[in-house]
């Protein structure tokens, strides 16, 4: 059992997809929610397969050297805690950004806020140059997804943790974006 008391250990001689299907079994029994859709996420990441490599891969034998590392993510996902921070990311607006716990998790509604957010500047008058301020940024995805949308706009990531502002730095910093991130 590891610290939270949730306890998982992978059989013996399983390819790959027999290892997710047991995993997902697993986290079904733990009460997880979509159990099969976070046990791929997982196996994706513990093995560093994306597409048509995780789909070729399927029936090979799960690597040994990996084992360790993936019975610590499932008991990790067991005990409540989200995939996407176990993995480090999460996907929003067609970007990949870095998730820590010290920020929320982006949501797929908030896709729709950036869309309206661009469709409400789109109804403005033309001429003068738009400022969008993120305040809460945590991550900094709204900032950092509108910033490719409308580049003229000037704009700012602000939040009052130093830790959210840090992971918004970084993901700002990996696009190349000119964001101010601060306090």
């Amino acid at each position: 059992m590891n610290r939270d008391g949730v306890s998982y250990t992978l059989s013996d001689k399983h390819n790959i997809s027999e290892a997710r299907r047991e995993a997902s079994s697993f986290l079904a029994a733990a009460g997880v929610q979509e159990p099969d859709s976070n046990a791929e996420l997982l196996i994706r990441h513990v093995l560093g397969l994306e597409g048509a490599a995780y789909l070729a891969a399927l029936r090979d034998p799960f690597p040994r050297e990996k084992k360790e590392a993936w019975e610590e993510v499932i008991r990790r996902k067991a005990a409540g805690e989200p995939a996407q921070y176990i993995i480090g990311e999460q996907e929003f607006y067609g970007l990949t950004f870095q998730v820590t716990p010290a920020v929320l998790i982006p949501r797929p509604e908030t896709e729709l806020l950036v869309e309206a957010i661009v469709q409400q500047a789109d109804r403005l008058p033309a001429g003068g140059a738009l400022y969008a301020a993120d305040i809460g940024t945590g991550r900094g995805a709204i900032a950092a997804a509108l910033k490719p949308l409308r580049p003229s706009w000037r704009g700012a990531a602000r939040d009052v943790s130093p830790d959210a502002l840090a992971v918004a730095q970084g993901n700002v910093t990996r696009r190349g974006l000119a964001l101010s991130c601060r306090a």
